[in-house]
């Protein structure tokens, strides 16, 4: 799964958005970060393997980040949102990692949350993991909360 890229290419403001934020809470020091971090987990018995964009591990996932660009095509979102909640809701119904230690990277503009879909879409992921919303007032709270989090 490679949620920070779809039809209409990466967003470059994204990735400097959560580089900066990531930089700015120590987590691209820390000696456990690792880039595009894979996961393994069974599925209904078939073994499927998840990448997270950011990650803190430790031979394990310890935290859990997946930047994601919000498509402007409907379906595209719609795919986005559903594979990165898909992700999440397995690794951590297997509890191979702890709820409160992962997080969706977004970059949402006011006009892009006045779009249903974008809504509902962070509706659905924020009943499965963190939002942080980095053009949001509180990201820097809710980022700084995250990586305050105890790490093996």
């Amino acid at each position: 799964m490679e949620a920070s890229t779809t039809e209409e290419g990466s967003d470059p403001s994204l990735d400097t958005l959560v580089n900066e934020a990531l930089q700015r809470h120590g987590i691209i020091q820390h000696k456990n970060y690792r880039r595009d971090y894979p996961v393994r987990c069974v599925v209904h018995g078939v073994e499927e393997e998840y990448i997270f964009s950011d990650a803190l591990a430790n031979g394990s996932p310890i935290q859990l980040y997946q930047r994601m660009q919000l498509p402007k095509y409907k379906g595209s979102l719609r795919k986005t949102v559903h594979d990165v909640a898909w992700s999440f809701d397995h690794v951590i119904e297997q509890k191979i990692v702890a709820q409160d230690a992962t997080a969706v990277l977004v970059s949402a503009s006011e006009e892009d949350l006045e779009r249903s879909e974008v809504y509902k879409g962070i509706q659905l992921l924020r009943s499965v993991t963190n939002v942080i919303n980095l053009k949001d007032d509180q990201s820097d709270q809710a980022l700084a909360e995250l990586a305050s989090e105890p790490v093996h």
